[in-house]
């Protein structure tokens, strides 16, 4: 997959730009693979986690803006130009995402049809339309889009290299690190999305993420640490019913489990983030 991914890269339309390799401690031909490709600055390093491997990136790039490919996915020949011309019409932004498809590889041998967006339609009315395909979002609405669930993965993703002096991919987070980081920027910085499918994000065994219990407590303790440490930058009525949200949404998942002894708890939490009226309308459509 490595392969896939560096050819899509190399195929860019677009050629202003390093391709920066970092191997974490693999134990297969990486390094083999990676000598057929001289354009490539390869990094290697000990196993240390994805977070420290793109923070070893990040150190070592020298361009505007970093984007990010997981060794799994793929970019569309034309992801760099698009990219471009989307951070020059939205003057700059720190912070600029795209529409992308999944392969999942054990179901079909061609990626979806449909884009992340499709199944996010929110984000075209948060956002506000500086043409055809680019949009952006003021902090309160990108916040929104995050907190209400829209799909991000790094391989979409590009930002601005001065943002990293202030925020890097946290090595203590080992679950949704993305997530954690993202909803950090989002708190300070100008967000953007351009709405075209450029990438495949490919989902096999080796990449799948935690179950969604997991991720969802996962979420809900880096949404409570936002809310506490970034007070004054953030729209803390909207955190708290989220909060609430998810709280109230987790708890019914471990009570049709019969998880009494976690979902109790958690329904009492969610009744002292929001106002009693609000819960009680929640509880009485519980199914």
């Amino acid at each position: 997959m490595l392969d896939d991914a560096i050819k899509s890269v190399l195929n860019q339309t677009f050629d202003d730009y390093e391709l920066i390799v970092i191997d974490d401690g693999s134990t297969d031909e990486t390094t083999e693979l990676i000598s057929v490709y001289p354009k490539a600055k390869w990094i290697h390093q000990e196993n240390s986690g994805v977070s420290i491997a793109r923070n070893t990136g990040v150190s070592h790039a020298i361009g505007e803006y970093v984007c990010y490919l997981d060794s799994d996915d793929l970019w569309d020949q034309d992801y760099l130009s698009s990219i471009d011309r989307c951070i020059k019409t939205a003057k700059d932004p720190e912070f600029v995402f795209c529409d992308f498809v999944k392969h999942e590889l054990a179901v079909s041998e061609t990626p979806s049809d449909f884009g992340n967006s499709f199944f996010f339609p929110f984000v075209y009315e948060l956002g506000q339309p500086l043409n055809s395909d680019c949009v952006e979002f003021s902090t309160d609405k990108a916040l929104e889009l995050i907190l209400r669930g829209y799909a991000f993965y790094p391989t979409v993703c590009t930002i601005k290299r001065e943002v990293h002096q202030n925020y890097r991919w946290d090595p203590n987070v080992f679950k949704s690190e993305d997530f954690n980081l993202f909803l950090k920027l989002f708190t300070r910085y100008s967000v953007c999305y351009l709405d075209k499918k450029l990438a495949v994000v490919r989902i096999h065994n080796n990449n799948k993420g935690a179950d969604f219990l997991t991720k969802d407590r996962v979420h809900l303790a880096t949404i409570r640490a936002v809310r506490a440490l970034y007070q004054d930058n953030i729209p803390k009525t909207l955190f708290d019913e989220i909060l609430s949200e998810k709280t109230f949404a987790l708890a019914r998942a471990y009570a049709r489990r019969s998880m009494f002894l976690v979902a109790v708890p958690l329904f009492l939490r969610s009744l002292t983030i929001e106002n009693i009226r609000r819960w009680a309308r929640r509880l009485l459509n519980l199914s």
